[in-house]
């Protein structure tokens, strides 16, 4: 199946618009939880200090009465209704400490996740591995199921293909291993019969070094397709990436993008 040098240098377009629009959507959407979050610690931290304001001004209510009460014995129920009050709102106030005390650590882990979220957005964006269309070009010129392969990997980066864990189609999208599998099946490499859901690591066999259209799988459970290929056309310098599922929607990303796990061999004909 081969590409016109037209369709590759509009695929390499599409391609290169669908990354920057995908990057910042990505800075957008991690962004916008950060705000909110922001947002809710402020407001919380603002109850923390109203409520302790209350405290404060509760406890001193309540040594000014116990002060009377000594002071006043002949009007001890008087003084005693007075007491009860103060210590009811310093209930009260103790009660808004600890519930602006709880919202608080609610917020700071909900920053802290999305922290985490943007930490790995900005991973995916740095590791990104461009193919060169002119490489792609010469690559294509020797048909494989490897560069068949390659090349619809390449195509399916710009399609609206969403992250979906346990999705199992193009239409409702995948997550890693599952789009790893469809993959395979879609190329008749392995059994229709296997099930979604089931892991890649789980029946293909370890490869020591992996080959063009190999399977190396990382921490986190991502499950991508190997290819070494050269920077430039008629270059030596060469250039390793992995393409697969990832939260950002199918990419191409330098090998070391993440810990890498081991690596599988595919059974190509």
């Amino acid at each position: 199946m081969g590409f016109s040098e037209e369709q590759l240098e509009s695929l390499s377009q599409k391609i290169e618009e669908r990354e920057r629009l995908a990057r910042r959507r990505a800075w957008l959407l991690s962004g916008i939880p950060v705000v909110f979050a922001l947002l809710f610690l402020a407001y919380t931290a603002w109850q923390i200090a109203q409520a302790q304001a209350k405290l404060a001004a509760a406890n001193g209510q309540l040594a000014a009465v116990e002060q009377d009460f000594a002071a006043l014995q002949a009007e001890v129920p008087q003084a005693q209704a007075e007491l009860a009050a103060a210590q009811t709102e310093v209930s009260q106030a103790n009660s808004a400490l600890a519930t602006a005390t709880a919202q608080l650590a609610t917020a700071t882990a909900q920053i802290g996740e999305a922290m985490s979220e943007l930490s790995r957005v900005q991973a995916f964006a740095e590791y990104g591995c461009r193919i060169d269309e002119t490489v792609l070009k010469e690559y294509s010129s020797d048909y494989t199921v490897q560069v068949e392969m390659l090349l619809y990997l390449q195509e399916i980066q710009y399609r609206d293909v969403p992250w979906n864990p346990g999705g199992f189609s193009e239409a409702e999208g995948f997550d890693s291993p599952n789009f790893a599998l469809f993959v395979l099946q879609r190329f008749n490499l392995i059994s229709q019969d296997i099930l979604p859901g089931t892991r890649p690591w789980e029946f293909l066999p370890a490869a020591a070094a992996p080959e063009n259209g190999d399977i190396i799988y990382y921490e986190g459970g991502y499950t991508m397709f190997y290819y070494k290929l050269p920077l430039e056309f008629g270059g030596t310098d060469m250039q390793e990436c992995v393409i697969g599922m990832t939260p950002l929607r199918v990419r191409s990303l330098k090998v070391d993008f993440a810990k890498r796990l081991g690596a599988l061999k595919v059974p190509y004909p």
